[in-house]
């Protein structure tokens, strides 16, 4: 009888201990899910913050460097103005773009917004420290509300410097704290989650769901996990100093930008689901545990007892197969011993790796490798394991059909009495679709850049001749014309007009006209020798050489060789005097001295003007403008 009761006690003891080991496997499946879950979040997120905040820097970049280069001050600079519009339309995060100037008044606004008063604009902390530091990087200042547009914005500001330091004002790129917390919202991580972003000194800048009134507020970076934050991130456990909730976080910094990406997800809603599982469990083991104990007390004392005892065991084994089954069901299971032999496979790791279970046993687990990771990954695995801890990560396998495909594992070792591990326990998930669609993206967002840089070209390029586009000469002559200016130098420019070229449109047709449009541009190319020289076109049969730090004289020379080689090509023309394709030549040069706004409409008439005296004059010949006028015309702008 001593024995009996002993045996249904064993029997009651080790069912309840083996379902305490399922529900805490389970339970510390459903943490690691929810770890990996918040790590691949909080990576997308930060990946998303990253490239929104380096998109706006560039902007500020190329509105800081037109800026600096540009006449100081710039009060209602049209130049300025259009750039920071054309700017903020390819950065929907960016709200608002502006710049301020040394003494706070804002001179340039995309929503057209003004300040009636610097002083507020001076008081600024961003403003301040700009003022006072020789940094060219970016700054990201607390939320507040735009004065302009109502919204609630995360201003990133950026010095501007004159080329002796001194403090010219500031860039400044308004980030819609919408856009910022819609990609937070994307994470998808939970009602009870909190995703912000914080500074590595501890302030918090933003935060998901949204509370103005933490906004700014200083965390202690080492008790809440941000002191000496690594590169690849940080998990840990915290309780919150915004709602003073306990959370899982982890931390992704964005180094470039000092900043850091902060989810956490409440362990309460995470093991919810575990806990209500876990109950019905329970219950049921309970009642189990509870009725065995019951009808073992009855039935010690009689054999028809003990085979009652018996048959409760062996449903109590089922419903342990069952639960073996369940585990199956969801995952692969690879066992093998210290020495890497393959001692027993569940079927789902058999599917995966196109082989039967008879041909796994016995085999080197390292017939699985795919030849992906380096020889220090295989290393650091074993050395983990081999220590009695449990490894996890990502790893590329390769099925016996030589198909690669991608596991989300997690290696168990279990140990001896000795303390050393005597098998592993390798649980694996299949991530290949996961990482494809990872894959997708990057070759997304790569033929996307592609795309966009084809789009610049298209547009700075005339799509016939291959030379500069109309627009990209105006943007040109208006940058050279200020740089002339600053560093004192000779600006000259050349029209250049096909003679006749209708009569020859008329006379060979349009597609002979588009040939000799393309022969006349490659002369110009030809031309010019200068890296600075650029060749446009600036209309149906008309050119443009614009030739910068160049004199009359110079330029003459430039355009005497234009006339030469064209002439040397021949090109027939029945329907001109001449009988072949010659040009008509317009020179003008001026050397600016104080700065002019219309001095490219003026330089622009008197290269027109000597093109229409070389036309009068009988055609294929080159006029150069008189520079009297053309100075008149400088003093004059001032």
């Amino acid at each position: 009888m001593r024995a009996a009761r002993g045996y249904v006690i064993g029997v009651a003891l080790i069912l309840v201990m083996m379902t305490a080991l399922v529900l805490g496997l389970s339970r510390q499946h459903e943490l690691e899910r929810a770890k990996r879950m918040l790590l691949l979040g909080t990576e997308l997120a930060s990946r998303h913050v990253g490239v929104l905040l380096r998109q706006a820097d560039s902007i500020t970049a190329a509105l800081a460097q037109e800026a600096e280069r540009g006449a100081v001050p710039w009060r209602d600079d049209a130049t300025l103005m259009d750039m920071a519009l054309r700017l903020s339309v390819d950065a929907p995060q960016v709200l608002e773009l502006r710049l301020v100037d040394a003494a706070g008044a804002t001179v340039v606004h995309t929503l057209g917004g003004r300040q009636a008063e610097a002083a507020a604009q001076r008081a600024d902390e961003a403003f301040r420290f700009h003022r006072a530091s020789q940094t060219t990087a970016t700054r990201l200042s607390p939320p507040r509300r735009s004065a302009a547009s109502g919204r609630w914005v995360m201003p990133l500001s950026r010095r501007l410097s004159a080329p002796d330091g001194r403090f010219l004002g500031l860039v400044i790129a308004d980030l819609d704290l919408a856009a910022l917390g819609a990609v937070f919202d994307s994470a998808r991580l939970g009602d009870g989650a909190a995703v912000g972003l914080v500074e590595q000194g501890g302030r918090l800048l933003l935060r998901q769901p949204f509370r103005p009134d933490v906004l700014g507020m200083v965390m202690d970076s080492r008790s809440f996990g941000l002191a000496d934050l690594p590169v690849e991130g940080r998990s840990f456990e915290a309780r919150s100093p915004v709602d003073g909730v306990h959370r899982l976080y982890n931390a992704v910094p964005l180094p470039a930008h000092h900043l850091v990406v902060i989810a956490g997800v409440d362990p309460q809603e995470v093991l919810a689901p575990w806990r209500r599982s876990a109950l019905i469990h329970g219950s049921i083991v309970f009642l189990l545990v509870a009725l065995l104990l019951a009808l073992g007390q009855r039935l010690l004392g009689a054999i028809t007892m003990q085979a009652r005892i018996g048959g409760e065991l062996q449903a109590a084994n089922r419903r342990l197969r069952d639960m073996k089954l369940a585990l199956d069901a969801h995952a692969e299971v690879l066992i093998t011993d210290v020495g890497g032999r393959i001692v027993d496979v569940n079927d789902r790791f058999c599917h995966s790796t196109r082989a039967e279970r008879a041909e796994l046993i016995g085999l080197d687990h390292r017939v699985l490798r795919s030849g992906h990771h380096p020889p220090a990954f295989y290393r650091q695995l074993w050395r983990t394991i081999a220590s009695g801890r449990v490894w996890s990560g990502e790893m590329m396998m390769r099925a016996f059909d030589g198909i690669s495909y991608w596991m989300d594992t997690t290696i168990v070792p279990f140990l001896g009495p000795d303390g050393r591990p005597q098998q592993f326990i390798a649980i694996r998930y299949n991530i290949s679709a996961r990482k494809e669609a990872e894959s997708a993206l990057a070759r997304t967002m790569q033929a996307l850049a592609h795309s966009n840089h084809r789009l610049k070209t298209l547009v700075a390029h005339d799509a016939l001749t291959g030379l500069a586009s109309r627009r990209e000469f105006d943007r040109a002559l208006a940058r050279e014309l200020r740089r002339a200016l600053r560093s004192h130098q000779p600006l000259a420019l050349v029209l250049v007009d096909l003679d006749h070229f209708k009569r020859y449109n008329d006379h060979y047709g349009h597609p002979a006209g588009d040939s000799c449009l393309q022969a006349v541009a490659r002369s110009l190319r030809a031309s010019i020798q200068r890296e600075g020289d650029l060749a446009a076109r600036y209309g149906g049969e008309e050119f443009a050489l614009l030739l910068p730090a160049t004199d009359a004289a110079g330029a003459t020379r430039v355009a005497e060789r234009l006339l030469a080689e064209v002439e040397a090509l021949a090109l027939p023309h029945a329907a001109s005097p001449a009988g072949i394709v010659t040009l008509s030549l317009g020179l003008a040069a001026l050397q600016p001295t104080v700065a002019s706004p219309d001095a490219a409409a003026r330089l622009l008439q008197a290269a027109d003007d000597a093109l229409y005296q070389a036309k009068r004059a009988g055609r294929s010949r080159l006029v150069v403008g008189a520079a009297p006028a053309l100075q008149a015309a400088a003093e004059s702008g001032s």
